[in-house]
């Protein structure tokens, strides 16, 4: 904390440099003494002069004395009384009021308001009679450069901020902000500087990049950029927001670096984003490749992205690159495999990575779609011999398999054991509801009596209601669940069964807001499926394959249509 004899010293820095908002560091909460309305009022009964209909409102000194009310009660009636002067423009008696306000109580919060009724030439030079007149006073030095800021004088703010910054031993975020919004480019001279000066990490000069390209300077933000990147070459922020400034650049960019540092798989793969951003989906695909080759721990995301740009290309690459001892590799492999239609050997895969976790929801889903038959099989010696947290996941999948069997008796009850593991889980609720909504409604009315906001249980229950033909009941349920979580699309599905051309309404407008989702055309197939309108079906998930081929999903329920 500054005293206000060092700020009106007034440490002056030439050059320039970044700023944020001054009133947001170290705000004082103050009752003021008039509220706004209050002081339109007194304004209007005295004409606009000097409104001592506020006076009444206050004791004098002597009553205050009398009373022996001293501190908030005692300062409170000077700041009234200062108001009341500003008000009148009495500047001396104004100031005599701020004077006796400030050995009561030195906050520079309280005095804007006070200061800000004084006629608009008053104002600084009040501002700087009072620091004058308090001079080993501590203020807080935020409130006091705001106030100087607010009352004309920027270059002192500006200065006084870039003083103190420039004494503190490392980067100031708060201070690099002030300085950009009062001067964006002269405070960008400025930090380069210090930053160079101070030795200043990668993060502070991607944060003032940042600031610099909100104002709009991206010239100067790069610069700030490429100095980050030269500091710290593998930190994501400073690529992601040159991506976000300049993708032409970035691609160059990001080329150099790949060629700088060829080993590193996180420079491989910024150039395949960097030019599959530009359209390059041919180089995009070379580069994801070279960087899978390379290893490292985000390996099966970057088989993803191979399978979305070419999943044929992809196969032989992935099956190469996959590691037997990692599901996630696997189960990718798995996923390139059902993009290409190798259906049964893309069981035997996905079989590895279940083994390799068993509870994995994933692999788990997998395996129930493509051969729910071998699936039920499977999951029940999994569960005889699996004790892990995740067993319900088991449990729930096998229920899943036996549904999709057409065994709803056995289902229901492999539901009821997985709920009584995870309770909680809506998965179990609603298959509960699919497997047997006779017996599942009443149980679910009783949860919700039990929980009334939850939304899982009201879906459930909308399920239960749907299946025994109680459709206007369903859809009120359904319409209330999406009141309150508008993005889940397997309730905008469930609606469509009871409501049809409300809910493929939805859909479609999802798909009209985002129509290169993926995951939206295909919860619109599953719609079509529920609605036994097969061709409309097939067509929205040969949509959603061609969006994204890495999704199993959408391959496996377009080789279930009849």
């Amino acid at each position: 904390m500054k005293t206000l004899g060092f700020f009106l010293g007034g440490i002056l820095i030439g050059g320039a440099l970044a700023f944020g908002v001054l009133s947001s560091q170290g705000t004082v909460d103050f009752e003021s003494p008039f509220s706004m309305d209050e002081v339109t009022s007194a304004r209007a009964d005295s004409g606009g002069g000097d409104g001592d209909v506020l006076a009444g409102e206050f004791e004098s000194p002597a009553e205050v004395a009398d009373q022996d009310m001293e501190g908030k009660r005692r300062l409170r009636y000077h700041l009234a009384r200062a108001t009341i002067e500003a008000l009148g423009g009495r500047i001396a008696s104004c100031r005599t009021e701020l004077r006796a306000s400030v050995e009561l109580e030195a906050q520079s919060s309280m005095l804007t308001p006070v200061v800000e009724l004084l006629p608009e030439e008053e104002r600084l030079p009040t501002l700087t009679w009072l620091i004058g007149e308090f001079d080993g006073v501590e203020w807080n030095d935020w409130e006091v450069w705001g106030m100087y800021e607010r009352f004309g004088e920027p270059d002192i703010a500006f200065d006084a901020i870039a003083a103190s910054l420039s004494e503190q031993d490392e980067y100031s975020s708060d201070h690099a902000g002030a300085l950009i919004r009062i001067y964006p480019e002269r405070a960008a001279l400025l930090l380069m500087r210090l930053a160079e000066e101070g030795g200043w990490a990668a993060a502070a000069c991607v944060n003032i990049a940042e600031m610099l390209r909100n104002s709009e300077l991206e010239d100067l933000a790069i610069r700030f950029l490429r100095t980050a990147i030269s500091l710290s070459p593998d930190y994501d922020r400073a690529y992601e927001v040159f991506m976000e400034i300049d993708p032409s650049r970035m691609q160059d960019l990001a080329q150099s670096a790949a060629q700088e540092h060829p080993e590193s798989a996180k420079a491989w793969r910024r150039l395949a984003e960097a030019k599959l951003d530009g359209g390059d989906q041919a180089g995009a695909f070379e580069a994801f490749s070279r960087a899978a080759e390379l290893g490292g721990n985000d390996q099966d995301e970057l088989f993803r992205s191979m399978i979305r740009i070419d999943p044929e290309a992809a196969l032989p690459a992935i099956r190469q690159l996959a590691r037997p001892d990692d599901e996630d590799s696997l189960g990718m492999f798995g996923h390139a495999l059902v993009a290409n239609g190798l259906v049964d050997e893309a069981y035997e895969t996905y079989l590895r990575a279940h083994a390799l976790d068993p509870d994995d929801v994933t692999w788990l889903r997998c395996l129930v779609e493509i051969d729910p038959g071998r699936a039920t099989v499977l999951l029940r010696e999994t569960i005889s011999s699996y004790t892990g947290s995740g067993q319900d996941e088991i449990v729930g999948a096998r229920a899943n398999a036996l549904m999709l069997l057409g065994r709803n008796a056995d289902a229901y009850e492999e539901y009821s054991a997985a709920l009584s593991l995870d309770d909680d889980d809506w998965e179990w609720m609603e298959g509960i509801a699919a497997s047997d909504p006779r017996r599942a409604a009443p149980l679910l009315e009783k949860r919700l009596e039990g929980s009334p906001d939850s939304r899982n249980i009201k879906g459930a229950l909308g399920d239960a209601y749907a299946a025994l033909g109680r459709d206007r009941e369903a859809a009120a349920l359904y319409r209330d669940v999406l009141d309150s979580s508008s993005s889940e699309k397997r309730w905008k599905i469930s609606l469509a069964q009871v409501a049809p051309e409300e809910g493929l309404g939805i859909l479609k407008a999802d798909i009209r807001n985002a129509p290169d989702d993926g995951a939206t055309w295909g919860a619109l197939g599953d719609a079509y499926r529920k609605l036994g309108r097969p061709d409309e079906a097939r067509k929205a998930y040969r949509k959603a394959t061609a969006i994204d081929p890495s999704d199993w999903r959408w391959h496996t329920r377009l080789k279930a249509l009849p």
